[in-house]
């Protein structure tokens, strides 16, 4: 019989739900280099050693001309959490655009991932960081005009539409996120060794600080660094 392991971690926007079914024994999670993505693979790296040690984490990064910055900030993100946790994920990241035969549109990518991961690392369960996007009422601050809410991250989601491609984050945003940090002590840690700006450059060693994801990591964490 196939059953469900699940880590509940509440905080004050809600529940949020770790888990595996107990078949799954090699699941995959999206890594960009983002504070979001950084947190998710924390809690699930801790999920494995607290509950489910069979499991093999592969973590997955979107190697884009556009976004080098995601591959370096993800390698760092993943060394952070061995050390701290003194574990060893998957060696064998996946990189999407080399499986998809070099197709560069970042949307594109981000909506067939899972399936064409799933299949070709024999991935039985998927892990996306997405959050909520800030209130409404911040778009009217310049800061927030501009590419960067996505509708389908305006509201709360029913997450059981989500069976083995998860979405824990979805009804929370940034400053859950933050919340999420604080609770195990990292923001310090963690949190500076993460990139969320999206300001065409390729100089990584700060935040354009403008961007509207600059915005929205200020406002979740009150930081941008």
């Amino acid at each position: 019989m196939i059953t469900k392991e699940e880590q509940l971690i509440e905080i004050s926007q809600g529940v949020i739900s770790i888990s595996a079914f107990s078949n799954t024994t090699r699941v995959g999670i999206t890594l960009s280099g983002g504070a979001d993505s950084a947190m998710l693979l924390y809690l699930l790296t801790k999920f494995k050693i607290e509950r489910r040690p069979d499991l093999q984490i592969f973590p997955i990064t979107i190697v884009n001309s556009e976004k080098a910055y995601q591959e370096i900030f993800a390698k760092k993100v993943i060394e952070y959490v061995e050390n701290k946790l003194a574990i060893k994920l998957n060696d064998d990241q996946t990189h999407l655009v080399k499986l998809i035969d070099g197709a560069k549109d970042y949307v594109f990518t981000k909506a067939i991932w899972s399936n064409k991961l799933k299949s070709y690392n024999k991935l039985q369960e998927t892990y996306m960081g997405e959050t909520m996007n800030p209130p409404e009422e911040l778009d009217s601050e310049w800061v927030f005009r501009g590419p960067g809410r996505e509708p389908s991250r305006n509201g709360k989601q029913d997450l059981t539409q989500y069976v083995r491609n998860h979405r824990p984050f979805r009804n929370i945003n940034k400053q859950g996120v933050k919340e999420l940090y604080e609770m195990y002590g990292i923001v310090d840690e963690l949190f500076p060794l993460t990139r969320s700006c999206e300001h065409i450059t390729r100089r990584f060693d700060s935040h354009c600080g403008f961007c509207w994801f600059c915005a929205e990591r200020e406002w979740g964490f009150s930081r941008l660094i």
